[in-house]
């Protein structure tokens, strides 16, 4: 269809203004949506300045992209055309305007991209505009098949549609919440993991009835955060092996916003970032601080470490100085692959199992 080249070198060509950025679609998961909703005929409505309208062109044989700020189809329209894209219309209007149903009245799928509050304490579905449901009522003359983008902070409870939640991290970071409706619509919940393109689909609704502990077992699993946000940890569990027990795994608190697996069965799926085989466990009385350090320095010595990382709860203004004490006159100045997790109450030794 055309020479390929990447939308985003584009966009820096372009010089355009940040505010216009702030929620453009990465490259990797335009691509991959669009392969997903690949059909003859898509709208994509509050289409901005066309990351993902560019990348449906590629799969869809007619796009109809649809936005009501002139500044942001201007770009659009340049973008397309450098690119030159011959398969896109753009409308500049608003989403309810009743002129559109004629013009895409043989549409496939509706896909939206809509507005949403640059900061809420708490993400509602109610805060994004234009209103889920406005729209699926005013399109469903057009199609049932609606894929429809809401901010992934929004508690996974509170999305009633009949509809298949989809979550997306990005290096192990949240970066979208993508709902189905529809033929669309595969399971209840799904995750995937970017880059690795790790999924997992769910066909009822996931629970988690995975206890915190305090202590850690033999073996700690970091897990990408998209399955804390799908609410999949058990789901992933049993699905990559249905013969363990549930009962033989715990979460773990590092941090107030991150939490591990730990059992003492080792275990292997593509959603585990990181593994580790716990070496020792101290009890943690920062009051008695200096005996801390030197006990950990001591046993780092004692396995003829090199220097190890720090990580958990950690007072931020002595993290430096309490990482020289553990690591003084260890083996050598390379990392190993050692670390040690400052929890509440307990001080605990972990070594990366490659």
């Amino acid at each position: 269809m055309t020479k390929k080249r990447f939308f985003h070198n584009e966009i820096i060509k372009l010089n355009i203004k940040k505010e216009f950025l702030r929620y453009t679609t990465p490259e990797n998961i335009a691509e991959y949506r669009a392969k997903r909703l690949k059909c003859d005929i898509i709208v994509d409505l509050c289409c901005g300045i066309g990351g993902q309208t560019i990348y449906f062109s590629k799969y869809c044989k007619k796009v109809y992209a649809i936005d009501k700020n002139k500044k942001k189809i201007k770009i659009a329209k340049k973008l397309s055309k450098k690119l030159n894209l011959k398969n896109i219309q753009f409308i500049c209007s608003d989403v309810f305007n009743p002129k559109i149903i004629p013009i895409i009245k043989n549409a496939n799928i509706i896909f939206m991209d809509p507005e949403r509050p640059a900061f809420e304490v708490e993400r509602k579905i109610e805060s994004i505009n234009p209103s889920i449901s406005k729209i699926i009522s005013f399109y469903s003359c057009v199609s049932s098949n609606f894929c429809i983008e809401i901010p992934p902070q929004i508690n996974i409870e509170k999305i009633t549609y009949n509809c298949e939640k989809e979550f997306i991290s990005v290096k192990n970071n949240i970066n979208r919440l993508t709902i189905y409706f529809g033929d669309l619509k595969k399971g209840d919940t799904s995750a995937i993991s970017f880059p690795s393109n790790n999924k997992i689909l769910s066909l009822e609704r996931p629970i988690n009835n995975i206890k915190i502990i305090n202590q850690p077992m033999n073996y700690i699993y970091e897990i990408d955060i998209v399955i804390f946000y799908s609410n999949l940890l058990e789901h992933i569990i049993k699905c990559f092996n249905p013969l363990l027990n549930i009962n033989n795994f715990y979460l773990i608190e590092i941090n107030h916003h991150e939490l591990f697996l730990t059992s003492n069965i080792f275990i292997s799926n593509p959603f585990i970032i990181q593994k580790y085989i716990l070496l020792k466990k101290i009890k943690y009385d920062f009051s008695k601080k200096e005996k801390l350090f030197l006990e950990i320095n001591l046993f780092l010595k004692e396995i003829n470490s090199d220097i190890v990382k720090i990580r958990g709860n950690i007072p931020q203004n002595l993290y430096f100085s309490i990482l020289k004490k553990i690591n003084m006159n260890l083996k050598s100045n390379l990392e190993s692959d050692i670390f040690v997790y400052f929890l509440k109450y307990n001080v605990f030794i972990l070594k990366k199992i490659h």
